[in-house]
């Protein structure tokens, strides 16, 4: 399955249709909103900015864009940081609310937290990605690997010994040198 990028967009419209809420409009004329700027926005009438290799997929209520995966089907993935945060958690066998708490997340949001980031509702700060980095014995560009084969070098290679990872990378230089 190839794998590219999606560029999700909020509509302008939307913290409109959250004010509206809270004024209290009705849901179904809320939602007569939401389905008439999508309508636009499906028609380009929206100001929304086309990326090379890149598709737009409208989300109503998010603050920011967001990076996501998407099977040539279309069908959308988590980013690729909550994936790789989840299996990283699940192969060192850590409850989210330990990992969070061993991260230095305040053990009363900890486990809520974590369940944030592993489920795409919200990326943490680079500190804190260093942090749960540090925590699962990972670099820190493990999180943000495209492809699975790099991302497994990149846990392989932080885990060696600084004599191993010498050695190694004089092997791979050999080997590159060659061709």
């Amino acid at each position: 399955m190839t794998e590219s990028a999606i560029k999700v967009t909020t509509l302008p419209e939307a913290g409109a249709v959250r004010g509206a809420a809270r004024r209290g409009i009705s849901k179904k004329r809320r939602a007569h909103f939401i389905v008439k700027s999508l309508v636009r926005w499906l028609s380009g009438q929206t100001d929304t900015t086309q990326e090379r290799n890149t598709k737009n997929v409208l989300v109503f209520g998010q603050g920011k864009s967001k990076n996501l995966l998407a099977s040539t089907e279309g069908q959308i993935e988590m980013s690729i940081f909550s994936k790789r945060l989840r299996e990283a958690r699940k192969i060192s066998k850590m409850s989210q609310e330990r990992l969070g708490i061993e991260a230095g997340i305040d053990p009363a949001s900890a486990s809520a937290r974590m369940n944030q980031y592993e489920n795409d509702k919200h990326e943490p700060n680079i500190n804190i990605v260093r942090q749960i980095a540090d925590v699962l014995n990972l670099p820190t560009a493990y999180f943000y690997a495209l492809e699975d084969d790099t991302a497994r070098l990149l846990m392989l290679f932080h885990r060696l010994s600084e004599e191993k990872r010498l050695s190694l990378l004089n092997h791979v230089e050999s080997v590159a040198g060659q061709n």
